[in-house]
């Protein structure tokens, strides 16, 4: 039997499979299309019906996206000039930002009201495919260096008296000490 009579044969049946409801009726209709399709296995079967299903299941489940393509482009471009904060950070300057925004470029308000109803979360699932990551990768390696270069006296030591400070300063001024520091 070729490839093709083979596939008519089980879509023939497929109906009669999908209604029968019992095990033992879908066991006998499978042991019935083994012997006419010359099929070792009943579990091919069975796979090529749950995959024919699966493929007729096209539509896209879950909620559809609150924003547009280019309210992510304006989103982006917020982000990038206002130094890529994280979502929460940005979430807040948003309004003030996108004021600004409307100056230049010409948005409508819909689209306005669709990016501030956004939450900081959604921000920050939009805008990781631009964040760059290991950012502070070399950074690391030198505040670690950093913090074993400087001496630190243990605070563990039992203080008895009440209002006892404890303070460490560091001073950014190089070799020099003239300036103001804070």
């Amino acid at each position: 039997m070729s490839k093709q009579t083979i596939i008519e044969l089980l879509n023939s049946n497929a109906a009669k499979y999908r209604k029968a409801h019992s095990r033992k009726a879908k066991g006998e209709l499978l042991k019935q299309l083994m012997e006419l399709s010359g099929y070792k296995s009943s579990k091919s079967i069975i796979r090529y019906y749950s995959r024919r299903r699966r493929r007729s299941q096209v539509e896209k489940r879950g909620r559809l996206p609150k924003l547009h393509p280019c309210d992510i482009e304006i989103i982006k471009s917020i982000w990038l000039k206002s130094d890529q904060p994280c979502g929460k950070r940005l979430h807040p300057m948003l309004p003030t930002w996108l004021k600004a925004y409307s100056k230049r470029h010409e948005i409508d308000e819909e689209v306005q009201r669709r990016i501030l109803s956004v939450s900081p979360a959604t921000l920050d699932r939009v805008l990781r495919d631009c964040k760059v990551d290991d950012i502070h990768k070399d950074n690391k390696q030198t505040i670690s260096a950093l913090k074993q270069s400087i001496p630190i006296i243990d605070t563990t030591r039992k203080i008895d008296v009440a209002g006892h400070l404890y303070a460490d300063t560091v001073a950014h001024f190089g070799d020099s000490t003239r300036g103001n520091f804070v």
